[in-house]
């Protein structure tokens, strides 16, 4: 969904962006999650507008994970960063994520995805 710059400055729930690349875990260094954190907020940006405010309300995280291949870490030690990358501009304090639900799709032979989509509902 195009931003319009004319709309209201609340959040439009549900809203869904892509992530390019590989989401870093809890226990890669500052920067390598800092840079990861960087990327999410650059990449909501697609599809909330800068102008808007943080939302006060609960949300759900719904993350969907695309490895390029079958060696990637556990999945649960990428929530956190992508978590943290939604404060300040989508939610004014992650405590706020109140479901969470993550599932990584596997890759098939000849497919070559290498993004994490990030779903948010404000309610479930």
């Amino acid at each position: 969904m195009p931003i319009d710059e004319d709309e209201d400055v609340e959040i439009s729930f549900p809203i869904t962006f892509a992530v390019l690349g590989t989401p870093v875990s809890l226990q890669a260094s500052a920067q390598s999650r800092e840079d990861w954190k960087q990327r999410v907020r650059e990449a909501s940006r697609t599809v909330v507008a800068e102008h808007c405010w943080a939302s006060e309300e609960q949300v759900s995280l719904t993350i969907y994970d695309f490895p390029t291949d079958a060696t990637g870490g556990d999945i649960d030690n990428i929530i956190k960063p992508i978590q943290d990358a939604m404060h300040p501009q989508i939610v004014q304090d992650d405590e706020q994520i109140s479901r969470v639900v993550a599932q990584r799709f596997t890759p098939h032979e000849g497919e070559n995805l290498q993004s994490t989509q990030i779903w948010l509902p404000r309610r479930w």
